[in-house]
């Protein structure tokens, strides 16, 4: 298993902390902007002695798409910001770092818009990406911070102004749907600043990407950031780095048939196979084009956590609630129970089996690879590798680390729409 360098461990802090409104509703949108400032501003200060002088605010940004959710709250799709300070392996030399927001829970654009948005690509200098992927770039591309400066435009001008160029790297980091976008915007950025300073160094730094593009954008990119300019870590039990490569996904359901520490509420120290999950796995893949498929970028980092999570608590209680409403509730009620029960008979799953233990394996699977997404690599990136107080500063402004804080009504219309488009795609006739 790999070990991530210091560097690699602050940058990705500078990565989760730009999910800092993630699961954050305000009925105004100058509060859900200063509830990112303050956040930002606040992690910095409390990383400080970690990261070394990154300043106490961002150079750029943060900027924001908002929308309006639930409850007329208005809600982050996807966030920005820029910080400069010292390079953590050389201190004479200066890094830029740009990190973008993962997917917001309760945001319907990073979920449809974005993340499940792989079954049509769209040309992208000279190859192929993801309409979701398309969709997400542009988004960062037309974001303006207090300057009413673009995150390139505000770049030209900082490098221009930079004494020796040759000490300087620009890094773009991001997780989930950030560790997509990331390396697509860094390259963007060595496309057009780099012809300009061609002696700045460009790199990335994905953490839990998904494959952004086909074969000749990801040799594209290979070709311009070799190995010592892509940093990409990956948990081996999260779903999402699986996407979209059928020969990933397809193990998917097997996933947490093999566990280290495990315990689900039933006290079972496993998750089998689930006919559910399968059915989702099914659409997944259904959902790349047969003639052009997505193409993993570099080469990975892997690793897995000392030991896998135990479903306690409020989440076991917020489970066995859900499941009596999948289960029992007849489909003039719950439209929970007509999708689950209609993606588990689509896919041939045996009658005397669908009960409600098959419904809380469903659960615990979707609980599981949550956190795996989540506080895995913030386990793994901090605390095993020593900087538990980075971790605890990060958790103080970031909420996103655990089911029970992710649960609102915005995340279950979101499921539920997810639900609905694999039983659509399982029942074309209804």
């Amino acid at each position: 298993m790999n070990t991530p360098t210091k560097k690699e461990s602050i940058v990705f802090s500078f990565a989760w902390l730009a999910n800092v409104n993630a699961n954050v509703g305000k009925k105004r949108e100058s509060d859900l902007k200063q509830n990112a400032v303050d956040g930002i501003n606040g992690g910095l200060k409390d990383l400080k002695s970690f990261t070394g002088d990154f300043g106490s605010k961002p150079i750029w940004g943060p900027a924001t798409l908002n929308e309006v959710g639930d409850d007329d709250e208005f809600i982050t799709d996807n966030l920005l910001y820029a910080v400069k300070g010292p390079d953590p392996d050389d201190s004479t030399k200066t890094v830029y770092v740009i990190a973008t927001s993962g997917t917001n829970p309760s945001s319907y654009y990073g979920w449809f818009s974005e993340d499940f948005n792989v079954s049509t690509q769209v040309g992208f200098l000279g190859a192929k990406v993801s309409q979701g992927t398309f969709n997400g770039i542009s988004v960062l591309n037309t974001l303006k911070d207090d300057s009413n400066q673009y995150i390139a435009a505000f770049l030209q001008d900082a490098l221009k102004n930079e004494k020796d160029r040759s000490k300087v790297e620009v890094i773009v980091t991001g997780h989930s749907l950030g560790g997509t976008l990331c390396p697509v915007l860094a390259l963007e950025l060595k496309n057009t600043l780099g012809l300009l300073y061609p002696d700045v160094t460009f790199s990335a730094y994905p953490f839990a990407g998904a494959s952004p593009g086909d074969e000749d954008f990801t040799n594209f990119f290979n070709n311009a950031f070799p190995s010592e300019n892509f940093h990409s870590w990956v948990n081996d039990k999260d779903v999402v780095p699986r996407g979209w490569i059928r020969s990933l996904l397809s193990d998917i359901p097997s996933l947490y048939t093999s566990m280290n520490g495990f315990q689900d509420c039933d006290g079972n120290t496993s998750i089998p196979e689930n006919t559910i999950v399968e059915g989702i796995t099914q659409w997944v893949i259904g959902q790349i084009p047969a003639s052009d498929p997505y193409v993993r970028l570099g080469t990975d980092n892997h690793f897995t956590t000392k030991s896998d999570y135990p479903i306690t608590g409020d989440t076991c209680t917020k489970i066995g609630e859900a499941a009596d409403v999948i289960f029992y509730a007849p489909s003039d009620l719950s439209v929970l129970h007509k999708y689950v029960k209609g993606i588990y008979d689509a896919m041939n799953g045996s009658p005397d089996k669908w009960n409600l233990q098959t419904v809380k394996e469903f659960l615990y699977f979707m609980a599981e690879a949550g956190i795996q997404h989540t506080r895995g690599y913030l386990d793994f990136m901090l605390e095993e590798q020593g900087y538990g107080d980075a971790k605890t500063a990060l958790q103080k402004y970031v909420a996103n680390t655990k089911p029970d804080d992710a649960v609102n009504d915005d995340l279950k219309d979101n499921l539920k729409e997810f639900l609905y488009m694999v039983y659509s795609y399982l029942n074309p006739n209804g």
